[in-house]
């Protein structure tokens, strides 16, 4: 073997461990006190919900959790966070006490079925924790870090999230 392919080897399996998820983080969110980002909302129709992941090691992934708006609370907040931070988030969600090297994809949705004008169609409610690494996962490309997952809620139907 030479030089070059044990170099070749060596960056093949790094590559192929960063791009399956490697193990699942158990765990439950941890609904927050009611709290207010948007112009828009006030304290009393917003709250959220957190999930603190584990510390990861240098190229680990994880999948993110199911995690839901409260009863009280149902609809994910319209509203982008991270702007600039090349992280592939629904609005409503956010990603917060993390290191550079960091990469999220929150892409899987859960919705509530709703009717808005005559359209029939759904509003966000959650992120659907399915172990698919492209829509819902977390590499670390860093020094070993961890990171917070914030759910911003809403029980104002009019403020939340409506996909047809």
């Amino acid at each position: 073997m030479t030089k070059y392919s044990k170099l070749t080897t060596a960056v093949t399996g790094a590559l192929m461990a960063t791009t399956i998820a490697l193990f699942a983080v158990g765990g439950s969110p941890a609904q927050a006190a009611a709290h207010s980002q948007s112009p828009r909302t006030t304290a009393s129709d917003t709250t959220t919900v957190t999930w603190h992941s584990p510390k990861l090691p240098s190229l680990w992934s994880i999948y993110l959790p199911k995690m839901s708006c409260p009863a009280d609370y149902p609809y994910m907040l319209d509203q982008r966070y991270n702007g600039g931070s090349g992280f592939r988030i629904e609005p409503g969600v956010e990603i917060t006490d993390y290191q550079q090297g960091l990469d999220v994809v929150a892409l899987d949705a859960l919705g509530t079925p709703y009717e808005k004008n005559g359209h029939k169609g759904y509003l966000m409610a959650g992120l659907g924790g399915s172990r698919d690494v492209v829509l819902n996962s977390a590499t670390n490309w860093g020094p070993e870090s961890g990171f917070t997952v914030v759910l911003h809620c809403t029980s104002d139907p009019a403020q939340g999230i409506f996909v047809t």
